[in-house]
């Protein structure tokens, strides 16, 4: 597999670079670590988060694992944010957004970024 080998989450369709998002599972279908989040909480909850809207009604508010803390952009390449003692917070950040935030740190390798 090449560097810019570039992944695609078979429930969102959001397409990341292997070794920018860290994917270190191979097995197919791939999801995001932000599908990953919302399968992980279905499961808990007894089934899906999807739910059908009457006409006119308001959409719900995106879930955390897609509100980025430093942008309004709800698509993207999301990953989790810890907190000093190195827990997994309720926050979500754009990779990119990590990126060029000089508070939050990306260590190659993990699942999330430090804040």
């Amino acid at each position: 597999p090449g560097m810019k080998e570039s992944w695609t989450c078979a429930s969102c369709a959001v397409k990341v670079h292997r070794s920018c998002y860290g994917v270190l599972d191979e097995k197919s279908p791939w999801l995001c670590r932000a599908c990953t989040a919302q399968q992980n909480l279905e499961a808990r909850e007894g089934g899906s988060l999807v739910k059908t809207l009457a006409i006119g009604s308001t959409p719900p508010a995106a879930p955390p694992w897609r509100r980025c803390v430093a942008c309004p952009r709800t698509g993207g390449a999301f990953v989790p944010i810890t907190d000093k003692q190195g827990r997994i917070s309720a926050r979500w950040t754009h990779l990119v957004c990590a990126d060029m935030l000089p508070m939050m740190t990306i260590s190659p390798g993990k699942d999330s970024v430090d804040a």
